[in-house]
This record gives structure tokens, sequence and C-alpha cells, in this order.
């Protein structure tokens, strides 16, 4: 066939597949065409160009029906005929064999493009089949063992990394370990030849070297992403070369000939140790489960000391730190104009030691005592010496904690993540080094680590505005959160420490001000701003900035605009005519520069307030605020945080709860409540500091019951610590509402009860007027009791001491009522007879309970049909504990728990029996388990346990309404069969599949904590009152086998009297007995029926002749 002629064909298909319509050609022509044509630029040598071509279009038509059918996009007609195409290729003609053969290509594209589309292919055999293709499998691993750099290489190591990135961000572990397992052997060879343990005069040799590397490198990276999911499974050896060659990739930074090899290594070691590979392809999802695997500490140990190794080593000295690079190359110098520094290596270089410091003090305990705190300074003065070395901003600071906003003003994640660090650092420091407070920091300043200083310089480079710290703690994309939460702690007990190093930031603001002394400001603060994509640090002057704070209007983030929000919150000063455009053209000339864009907003978000009040104390003048010293100025910008947090929490705006957030505010700033005085515009410096004019109220809202809140309040965080209700490394911000997921709250179990009051009202309505008549439809009618004389002493020791007296006691009544014995022993028994309940009260109760059964049954199997949890249990904790509640759930969950809450509420009016006690304790075990349940989002294990249990107990009630109803055949037919379904869902779906989920599965994905065994204690709990009650089932069906059932097994002491009381009744009383008509003889017998009750969690009783 000639080409132009296969070139028109293979593009029909091509349109044809891409508009998803099936072509008129068979499949079996189709898969000829393609084959012929993916062969052809191997098989022809004379027409190259055309042939070529023909490759090109033959493969790129390969992959795209593969990926079609991988999306599942087409129609099934069109599905149906693309799967042909693919079987005949595959297994008729082997088309895998020659795709890999183009793997080793000279045209560059054709050997892409093969990747490519096996890739492809082995992705969709994987999801279609689960195998992984043995012919791609035989090629990598072949040249992975032994094939030089070259494009064979690199296109086997393009196609594993290709295919491991779409399963890891697929969350395909399964297949992910499958995959990874058959390459594990061969990638470990692969780095020992790339990545030696020793250095070697020629690491770099080859033109192909880098680019293979390069690849190599986002292997390893999709490899190390790849263990962040398998949670607390079996991590193999190929997901941790990223660390177990650690030391390899650090001489790989210092003899490489190549600076975007070096780059690209410093960057990978970065992602590992912040634990963020994978971040850049992500597509913003995280990748961590919140689970490590059980190498996960070791690695990290082993990357953190081998870093430590290298630069003590010198290794910092052999780093290689060129210009930064823009689009089109370096820049060049213009004049005098100095090259700028590469950040990306300097920021690379800096997080790499300080993590790997960080994670070295954690693990080692600081059991090295000051030793190993003057280990830590060493690294942290040679960091210092580096970054001197190559960044000439860096020289000109005065300050050396100044570093990091510097440094890292332009990553607001990578700052984060350093601050945190050093914060870590500091702590062990102060905790190893035995000095006193004032020493610890004046060396940590030396050092550049004293955490209060990196915060004054963070607010600092956001020009105080509170409304980017709260931009910062509402994202999720910086650890900003916890390194404010753990740098408040500290403030709250170093106050001292935090006003005495905004007094040296102040002096080496003075010392800055005599060498520049038009930079200068009223306050002794120089305003350093940082941003991205800009300059270096500039130099505000007050007049600057009150020309910037004329431009109205400019905000970075609209919080008031919510419909929800306050009207006062949503006031605009902008002036007609002003546009944001216009704000942004203002310049100012300091020193020959302009001001940058985002220090233009964080000046205007500064002057206008953002989220103030207007009648608010904290409400501030820009010519007011410009001239406050720095503390007060810091002090300012905590308050207004906290003002537009509690706000925010108030409307429900807060996309978590902030409440422990607002109270370490409250303790760790004195000045959170600045009296309006401080801002009357007659400020000076001589003027008492704001809080020492007010003192700090406590944290109760009282002195005299100070220490009972506090003591509260201590109670209840620690009743709500994490670490008891959430597995290890989760906590409760996991489990707020965000990215469209809704999470069961502990607030929602309040609802439950005015649930179980109406519940109580519902069912009285119930039994009067629905239960009521239909037990007088089928004959059951209300006992009339023999209502007993009135005897004070007799009825004060019936209702305070004992209803049923021994004989001596007896006697003693005899005498104190002037009562014959015999008279006061029928006085005793009639008097337990009035309080008897009868069948009517039974059958209401029973008739409330079936209804309530039926109805929760039908909506269990309702909610749970069609849930993979309800066929496979294994599901029960996939995503956890990310798992979104669903309505159906909340509904579930909420009216089952305060139904229980009635019976509860009700069971001291109900009937009572033998086993009134396991009641009590079958209703609290299961109010507190569903509770447990629900704040720890085990929603989906509960609401199989609930259905479970009301599977059988529709079946009890409704063979007690037939009993009391004298329907004997149909009740004892009911019992049986309610026998029979009590035990198979009780003692074997329960323990055997239930319990079993609850207490095999979980250690798969998270370790043991305090709440798992809780959770499956009281599920044993249950269980155990489960065997109690099938204990009774069992000897009441064997009685009732035998002929000698007499009466219900859990009936209580009176009942049981009632053969006795007959027995002994006086001719009187059997007189007294007739007079009454329907009276209590006839009454008692009728209520001596046999029984194979059973127990049922809510009421656990059944009766009949032959069901009680």
């Amino acid at each position: 066939m000639e080409h132009a002629a296969l070139f028109d064909r293979l593009t029909g298909v091509y349109r044809c597949v891409q508009t998803g319509s099936r072509p008129g050609q068979s499949a079996a022509d189709v898969a000829a065409v393609v084959f012929s044509s993916v062969c052809a630029a191997a098989a022809a040598a004379d027409c190259h160009d055309n042939s070529v071509e023909l490759t090109y279009i033959g493969v790129t038509l390969v992959e795209k029906i593969t990926s079609s059918l991988t999306s599942r996009s087409l129609p099934a007609a069109v599905t149906s005929y693309c799967t042909e195409i693919l079987r005949v290729l595959f297994q008729d003609l082997d088309l895998m064999t020659h795709l890999v053969l183009q793997f080793q290509a000279e045209d560059q594209i054709i050997s892409h493009l093969a990747a490519k589309t096996v890739s492809t292919c082995v992705l969709y055999h994987l999801h279609e089949r689960g195998v992984v293709s043995p012919v791609w499998e035989q090629k990598c691993v072949q040249v992975f063992h032994s094939s030089p750099p070259g494009p064979e290489l690199d296109a086997c190591l393009w196609s594993l990394t290709e295919v491991l990135k779409r399963l890891v961000k697929g969350s395909h572990q399964e297949i992910l370990w499958k995959l990874v397992s058959a390459f594990d052997s061969s990638l470990s060879a692969l780095c020992s030849r790339f990545l030696p343990g020793e250095k070697t005069e020629d690491c770099t040799s080859g033109r192909h070297w880098g680019t293979t590397v390069c690849l190599l490198l986002d292997l390893l990276e999709v490899l190390t992403a790849s263990s962040l999911i398998c949670g607390a499974g079996v991590c193999l050896k190929s997901q941790r070369l990223t660390h177990i060659h650690s030391s390899a990739l650090l001489s790989t930074i210092s003899c490489s000939s190549e600076y975007y090899v070096k780059k690209r290594v410093l960057l990978l070691l970065k992602r590992a140790v912040l634990v963020k590979a994978g971040e850049d392809w992500a597509l913003g999802e995280p990748l961590s489960t919140g689970l490590k695997h059980e190498h996960f500490n070791s690695d990290m140990s082993m990357l953190a000391q081998s870093v430590l190794t290298a630069v003590a080593a010198d290794w910092l000295q052999s780093v290689q730190v060129d210009s930064s690079s823009f689009f089109g190359g370096s820049r060049r110098t213009r004049g005098d104009e100095g090259q700028k520094a590469d950040c990306v290596m300097l920021r690379g270089v800096s997080l790499l030691l300080l993590k790997s410091v960080e994670h070295h003090i954690q693990t080692a305990g600081g059991t090295a005592g000051v030793v190993s705190a003057t280990e830590v300074f060493g690294y942290l003065q040679r960091l210092w010496g580096f970054l001197k070395r190559h960044s000439g901003q860096l020289t000109e600071v005065t300050h050396h904690c100044h570093w990091v906003s510097l440094l890292f003003g332009e990553q607001d994640d990578d700052m984060m993540e350093a601050a945190k660090a050093l914060l870590s650092i500091f702590l062990h420091h102060r905790q190893c080094s035995g000095l006193d407070d004032s020493a610890v920091l004046e060396a940590a300043c030396a050092s550049g680590c004293n955490p209060h200083c990196h915060f004054l310089f963070l607010l600092r480079s956001i020009a105080f505005d509170h409304s980017i710290l709260l931009d910062f703690l509402i994202s999720t994309e910086t650890c900003f959160l916890e390194y404010f939460v753990r740098y408040l702690k500290y403030l709250r007990a170093d106050w001292q420490g935090f006003t005495a190093a905004c007094g040296r930031i102040s002096m080496s603001d003075c010392l800055l001000s005599t060498q520049k002394p038009l930079t200068a400001s009223c306050g002794g603060d120089t305003f350093v701003p940082t941003h991205k994509g800009g300059p270096g640090p500039v130099e505000v002057s007050p007049s600057g900035a009150e020309m910037i704070s004329s431009i109205a209007g400019l905000r970075l983030v609209e919080y008031g605009s919510s419909d929800e929000s306050d009207p006062e919150g949503m006031d605009c000063q902008d002036e007609p005519g002003t546009s944001v455009c216009s704000a942004l053209d203002v310049k100012q000339e300091i020193s020959g520069s302009s001001i940058p864009v985002r220090q233009k907003q964080y000046e205007s978000s500064h002057s206008t307030g953002l989220l103030r009040h207007p009648n608010s104390v904290l409400e501030r003048r820009p010519e007011q605020t410009s001239c406050l010293p720095l503390s007060a100025r810091a002090v300012f910008c905590l308050s207004e945080l906290r003002e537009v947090v509690t706000r925010l929490q108030t409307k429900k705006l807060f996309p978590y709860n902030p409440s422990s957030l607002l109270k370490l505010l409250v303790q760790a700033c004195p000045g959170v409540f600045l009296p309006s005085t401080l801002w009357d515009g007659k400020h000076t410096h001589s003027r008492k500091p704001a809080w020492k004019q007010q003192p700090l109220p406590a944290l109760s809202g009282g002195t005299d019951s100070g220490k009972g809140g506090g003591m509260f309040n201590t109670l209840y965080e620690w009743f709500w610590w994490d670490r008891i209700w959430l597995p290890r490394n989760l906590t409760w911000a996991d489990l707020e509402d965000k990215d469209g997921r809704v999470y069961a709250k502990a607030s929602h179990l309040y609802v439950t009860v005015p649930y179980a009051l109406a519940f109580l009202l519902i069912r009285y309505m119930f039994e009067r007027w629905i239960a009521t008549p239909v037990a007088v439809s089928v004959g059951i009618k209300q006992k009339v009791h023999l209502k007993v004389e009135d005897n004070p002493i007799l009825e004060v020791y019936y209702t305070t001491r004992y209803r049923n007296p021994a004989q001596a006691d007896i006697a003693g009544l005899s005498k104190k009522s002037s009562l014959s014995v015999r008279q006061v022993e029928r006085w005793f028994r009639r008097r337990r007879s009035q309080d008897r309940p009868g069948v009517l009260k039974k059958f209401r109760e029973a008739s409330w309970r079936f209804v309530f059964y039926m109805f929760a049954f039908i909506g269990g199997i309702a909610a749970l049909y069609d849930k993979e949890w309800f066929y496979d249990t294994r599901e029960v904790w996939t995503g956890f504990p990310k798992q979104s509640m669903l309505e159906s759930q909340y509904w579930y969950y909420i009216l089952e728990m305060s139904f229980y809450g009635s019976l509860l509420f009700s069971v001291a009016f109900d009937v009572k029996r033998k086993d009134f006690k396991e009641q009590i304790i079958h209703h609290l075990a299961t109010l507190v388990l569903l509770s447990f349940s629900w704040c720890v989002n085990y929603i989906r294990i509960g609401t199989l346990v609930m259905l479970v249990h009301d599977t059988s107990d529709v079946l009890l009630e409704s063979a007690k309404l037939f009993n009391y109803a004298k329907s004997e055949k149909i009740c004892q037919t009911l019992f049986i069969i309610f026998a029979i379904v009590f035990m198979v869902t009780r003692l074997i779906i329960f323990p055997f599949w239930l319990i079993h989920c609850t207490w095999v599965y979980p250690v798969h994905h998270y370790p043991a904590f305090f709440g798992y065994y809780f959770f499956n204690v009281m599920l044993v709990i249950l269980l155990c009152l489960h065997i109690f009650w099938a204990y009774l089932i069992l000897r009441m069906i064997k009685k009732f086998l035998i002929g000698s059932l007499k009466g219900d097994e859990r009936s209580d002491n009176e009942e049981e009297e009632e053969e006795e009381d007959g027995s002994t009744a006086t001719e009187d009383e059997s007189e007294e007995q007739h007079k009454t008509g329907n009276g209590l003889a006839v009454d008692e017998k009728e209520d001596k029926n046999g029984c194979f009750g059973c127990l049922s969690p809510p009421e656990n009783i059944c009766r009949s002749k032959t069901v009680c």
C-alpha cells in the first residue's frame, strides 16, 4: 500500500477516534494498517522521510486509542471497536515488542513517542487486567542492569516514571505496589551504577549523562512520593532510594560539571527532607496520607545524618552557586550593578541543612547536652558563612536574624518551613545549653536563630498587615499555622525576650539609619519588604508611606464582602474615580528605585485597615500607627488578627475551629486589648506602654474563678486531645469541613437530646391513639387490679425498703400495724399485684419499638445498599479519616441515638425484667459507642453495627405482639426465626465480620492508638451482652422442647411469685377476687404464659404461652 493511502487511512481513523465515531473499516484492517505504519521507519530505508511520518502518526494513533479507552470517554460501540483493535495489535501482532524496539531509535521524536505510547498501553493493561506487560518489563529490567547512558535508557526511565506518576496521582496503591515490586532489584542496581557510594574522577563522563541523570532524579522523586501513599504498609527498597543514596546525591552536587544537574539534585533532596516529593505534579492534592511507613523515621535519620556529615566535611565549600537565571539566560552585569546569586540554590541548601538539624535534634532527644547545642550552632555558623560568600545582600545585614526574611521572602512556604526549623533548633539550644534566658537569646541572635526576631522581621516584611497573616492561617500551602501556634506558646512564656528582641532590632535599624539617614522612620523601624519577582529590600520613609496611604480602597482580600458580614465590616473608603490600576501607577522615588507592587498593596491594606469595626478601640489612623515602636506595632497587628478571627468564627466563616489559637493570642500577647488612649494622636515615646496601663484579663473571665476556669479548660483540652481520639499524625484539623467534604461534629450530638424528648412525646401519642385501639381490636383489655387498703406503715416499708419482706419483718410490721401476719402478707401480695404491669402496657411498648425498628431497618438498608463497604468491609477504612459524611448517614445516626436516648429516659417507667441492669449497660454502651464513632468519623462501621442490631429487633418485637394477641403459632414461628437471625447477626456477623473489620484492618492504615482500643473494647462489651442473651434464648428453647417452660427467663421475681400467691390465697381473698369480676386471679392466670423471650438491646423481652 502506498504511503499516501496509508497516511489517509491513519488520519481518518484518528479523526473518528477523536470525535467518538466508528470508522468504516473492520478492526482487523485498522490494526494491520497501524502495525505496518509503526514498523515503516525500521522496514524502509529508501523512503526515510515518508516512513518516519507514518511511524509518527501510527504510534500517536495507538496512544490516542489507548488513552481514550483508559479515560472511558468513548461510546459503547466505539469502545468495543477500539478494544478489538488493541487486542489484535497486542495479542495477534505483538505490537509491544516493536514499540519497545523503538526506544533505541536514533530519531528522538520516535523514541519519545514510543515511550509515551508504551506507558499509556501499560497503564491500560494494568487497569483492565491487573498485569504488567512482560515485554516492557523485561526490556526495562535489561536496560537498567546494563545499558549505558543513551536514548534507550532515557526512554525506559521516562516510560517507567510516567506510569508510576499516573498511578501515584490516582492513588492505586495495590497496582503501584505490584509494579514497583517488579522493578525493585533492577532500580537498586541502576542507582548503584549512577550514584556510587564513593566519589569517582569521571562521574559525569558522556554527553548523555546529564539528561539520563535528570530522568533518574525524576524517577527517584516519583518513587519517594509513592512511599508517602503506602501509609503504614510495607515500603520497598526502591521507594527509599533517595534516602539510601543521599550521600551519593550530595557528592553529585559537588562533582557534577553540569549546573542544572546540581540544582535538580538539590531540589530532590529538599523535597525529600520536607516530605513534599511530587508536589509539583500532584495538582495541589497532598500525597501524604498522614501515616508513615515502617522505615520512615530511619530513612529521615539517614538523610539528615548524611547532610550533617557532608557539612562537617566542608561540603558547603564545594557547592556552586551561579547568578540568577531569567528568560533568555543569566543576567549580565550592567555597569556597577552586581549579579544576584541564585536564590533557588541558596534556599535549597539552607532548608536542607536546617531541616536535617531539626530532625537530628528531635531523634537525638537532646541527650548530648551542651556538646549537642555547640554542634548545632556550628552547623548554623557554617551555613551563615556559605550565605555571606554567595550573597552580597546578606553581607550588609546588621542583624543576623534578618537573613531568613531576606532569603525566603519570595517563597512563603519555604520561609515558614525555615522559621519552624529554626524555632525547634532554638528551643533545643535553650533546653540543653544550661544558660539563662538572656544569654540564650544573645547567643541565638549571634547565630541568627532568635525566634522573636524572625517573627518580627516577618511582620515587617508584610508591613504589619494582619490580613496577610489571616491569609497564611487560612491557606493550606504553608505550615504557618503549626509554626504560629508553636511560637505563641513560646511567646507566652517569654514576653520579656520579645521586648528585648524589639530593642535589638531597633538598635540595628538606628545603626543602619546612620549609614542611610534618608531611610530612618519616626519610630526607629525600617521597613524592609520582600516580594516575588522584584529587587532586593527597599527602605521606605514616612513620607513615602503617607503618599501610598492616600490611595484608598486597595485591598488584598475582601473578607468583609461576605453576605453574612456586618455592614460596617464592608465599608469602603474609595474616593470617586480612584481605581486599583491607578493606585498601582503611583510610584515613589527612593534611592532611584520605585516601590514594588506587592509593597504598595501591603502599605495600602495597612493604612485602610482591613476588616476593622468603625467603633472598635482597635481602629487606627496611619499617621499614628506609623510612629509606634516596633513592639507596639507587633502587638497591634496581633490584636487586629485576633479580632478578625473572632468575628469570622462568630459568623461561622472560618474554615476550622480557631478557639485554641484565640486562647494563645490572649495568653501570649499582653497588649491584645489596647486602650483607645494609645491611638488618640498624642502618643509619645515616654508614654507608659499599654500593657502596663491595663493588665491582661484572666482566661476564665474573672479573678476569683480563674483557677477553677483554668482547671476546667485544662480538663476540656485533655479530654479532646487528638492523641486520644485520633491516630498519630492526625489532628482535629483534618476533620474540619473543607474541599467539599463534610464531617461529623461533636456539637451535632446536642441535637439528640431534644430529639429524644420528641421521641417520648411521639411515643405517648402513638401508644394512646394507635397502639391501644389495635390492642383492643385483638382482644387485649386493661387489667383491673384490686386496690389495697390504705396503710401508711406498710406503704412506707413497701416504698422505701423491700417489696417482698422476710418473715421476721412481717412479724414486726404486724405488731406496728395491729394486723395479723396473714393480713400483712395479703396486703403485700395485693400491693405487688397492683404495681404489676398489664398485657396492654406491654403490647403498647412492643408496638412502639416494632414500628421504630422496622423503619430503622428499612432506612438502614436504603442508606447502605449502594455503598461499597456494605459488601466489602475493607472499604470501611478506605480514605480514612477524610471520609465525607452523607446526609443519609447523618439522619440514620441522629435518629438511632435519639431513640436509644429516649429508651434510657423511659427505662424507669417501662416494664422491668431480670436483665434490667444489662439493659442499662446496653443502652449506655450503645450511646457511648455511637457517640465515639460519630466524633472520630467511624461512621461507616457505625452504620453497619446499627443495621446488624436492627435486623433481629424487628422480629423480636413482632413476636411479642402476636404473643400478647394470643396467636401462639405465629408467635412461635417468629421466635424461631428471630432466634436464628439473632445467632447469625449477633454471634457470627457481628464478631467475625464487624469486630474483625475494626480490629484487623485499621492497623494496616495507621498505628494502634487509644481510640482504637476503646472502640473495640466497647464492641466486645456489646458482644458479651449478646452472648448472655443468647444463653437465655438457648435455655428457653431447651425448656420448650422438653415441655418444662413455666415463665419468662428474664421475668422479675414478682412475676415468678404469681403461682405462689395463687396457691396460698385464703378463702377471703378468693371471694374478693370473684367480686371484682375481671379480677386479679384471672389476670394473673392470663399473664402466666411460657416464654422464649430473648434479649434485644432496647427492651429485651418477648411473651407468649411460649414467648413471654
